[in-house]
């Protein structure tokens, strides 16, 4: 009989003097000791012993422990891994506890790689034993992911190793909840970075880079159009980002993850690009999804250099011949047209002024491209009674204006950009006039600190290169020598 089998039996009679010598045991310095009672809590957890209250009593303490005490050394790590394993495939009420303990050995940092390995194997065996095991860790691992306010080492080393756990699984939906967590998370402290003007704090702005770095390197590395893993992958990063970042009200840094994704493929631009236009195009989504989703579009035509001149005449043609469908409606009875349906019709209409402004001449004396924009008949939305010149920011309409009669697509020195060619705009009830405001993505900012690599898939624009189309003002791109985060320095993005 074991000590530990001895200490239950004493137990069992009344008497608590060894199994509290036991407990102590568990918890003491002593190497031998502790191994002996991991060995022998595993050989009577499978059977019947399990069921007794103080091999119950001392597995939870097991389950408990804390990283630190069975990484080292080795031989008491492998005795709790086994015990761990045994435990789960042999007893399903334990399967929860079992994966909370190995959830909470995601914390170590990088210089445990070996045992960071095991640890996920043993996390992908133990997900074999249950149908239900991987929603259930999924739940866990949502309710364990480090709080921002924790230090930027547990966040990342949490981050680091679920991205590893995703890379390994064969489980889609396991990969793909594991991108969706790690993205909500960016877009959490995102979403503070962007209604602070991006003015964090720095601990903050630490966390956000190296949670970015680390998703633009899984990207990198298992995102590819040339693999079915790779396009499953594409998929997985995709769904995350309509769920956690597309709806959200004003990103900051976020969106870049959507910019990075699609500068791996001009297949998923295109196929990205026809999924976004299609949620704008959709009336019965919330206009919320509509509006970003056209943004987002935009913004990957605007900056994107990917884009070439075909797929950007192609997004062109399809934003113009939804402001025709919907002409005819809007002229047909202007006062009764709902304030949703006119708001989409002007940001529609500034989306193509801004693709096209950005792009510029060398788009528009591309092959027939300017033949194409006149085909487009473009002069007939911007004389239309809803007068969408006129709620435009005006050093954009003017920039539009000019590049189409330099280029003879539209003769624009007639138009008053102010509302003076119709009869019905846009006021408030003070009698303001409202203006259609883009807060476009992927535009330069000055606190968005980008690699020299990341600016190589950045397309400037040929007017007012660096300028901020709105306010004229220099928008600082240079990357600091002296900038030391991890983004700035480590992000390598493909040509």
């Amino acid at each position: 009989m074991g000590e530990v089998e001895e200490a239950l039996r004493e137990r069992r009679a009344g008497n608590l003097l060894q199994f509290n010598l036991i407990e102590h045991k568990l918890f003491g310095e002593d190497v031998g000791d502790r191994v002996r009672i991991l060995e022998e809590l595993d050989k009577l957890s499978a059977g019947d012993a399990v069921e007794d209250e103080g091999v119950q009593l001392l597995l939870g303490q097991v389950l408990g422990f804390e990283a630190s005490r069975v990484v080292r050394p080795d031989e008491v790590f492998r005795t709790y891994v086994k015990l761990l394993l045994n435990l789960a495939s042999s007893n399903a009420s334990y399967v929860e506890a079992c994966l909370a303990a190995f959830s909470r050995l995601l914390f170590l940092p990088r210089e445990f790689a070996q045992v960071r390995e095991e640890v996920i194997l043993c996390i992908q065996r133990v997900l074999g034993y249950h149908s239900a095991a991987p929603a259930l860790f999924c739940r866990m691992l949502a309710k364990t992911f480090p709080h921002q306010r924790r230090s930027v080492e547990d966040i990342v080393n949490f981050s680091s190793a679920l991205l590893l756990l995703a890379e390994r699984t064969t489980n889609g939906y396991l990969s793909e909840q594991i991108l969706l967590l790690i993205v909500e998370r960016i877009t959490i402290i995102d979403a503070e970075a962007a209604s602070k003007g991006g003015a964090i704090e720095e601990s903050l702005r630490e966390k956000l880079d190296n949670m970015l770095y680390l998703t633009f390197l899984y990207i990198e590395e298992h995102v590819s159009d040339s693999s079915a893993k790779g396009r499953v992958q594409f998929e997985h990063v995709y769904a995350a980002f309509e769920k956690s970042i597309l709806p959200a009200y004003r990103s900051f840094t976020a969106p870049y993850i959507l910019f990075y994704l699609c500068g791996r493929s001009q297949r998923f631009l295109s196929v990205v690009d026809d999924r976004l236009r299609a949620i704008f195009y959709d009336r019965e989504l919330p206009a919320i999804l509509r509006k970003n989703a056209i943004l987002y579009s935009t913004g990957l035509m605007s900056r994107l250099s990917q884009a070439d001149n075909d797929l950007i005449l192609r997004w062109l043609r399809s934003v113009v011949n939804f402001l025709h469908s919907n002409l005819d409606a809007c002229d047909a009875d202007l006062e009764a047209v709902e304030t949703d349906i006119r708001s989409t019709y002007y940001v529609a209409f500034a989306c193509a002024m801004h693709v096209l402004v950005r792009r510029g001449g060398s788009f528009i004396m591309h092959a027939d491209n300017a033949e194409s924009l006149r085909q487009l008949r473009l002069a007939a939305i911007m004389r239309s009674r809803l007068k969408p010149l006129s709620v435009q920011a005006t050093p954009l309409a003017e920039e539009f204006c000019d590049l189409l009669t330099s280029f003879d697509i539209v003769d624009c020195t007639n138009m008053n950009l102010d509302g003076g060619m119709g009869t019905a705009t846009s006021r408030t009830s003070w009698g303001r006039r409202n203006r259609v405001e883009l807060h476009l993505p992927f535009e330069p900012v000055n606190s968005l600190e980008l690699s020299l690599n990341f600016l190589t898939m950045y397309h400037i624009g040929e007017t007012a290169a660096g300028e901020d189309e709105h306010t004229g003002k220099s928008c600082d791109m240079e990357v600091r020598s002296d900038f030391d985060s991890s983004l700035s320095e480590a992000v390598k993005l493909v040509q």
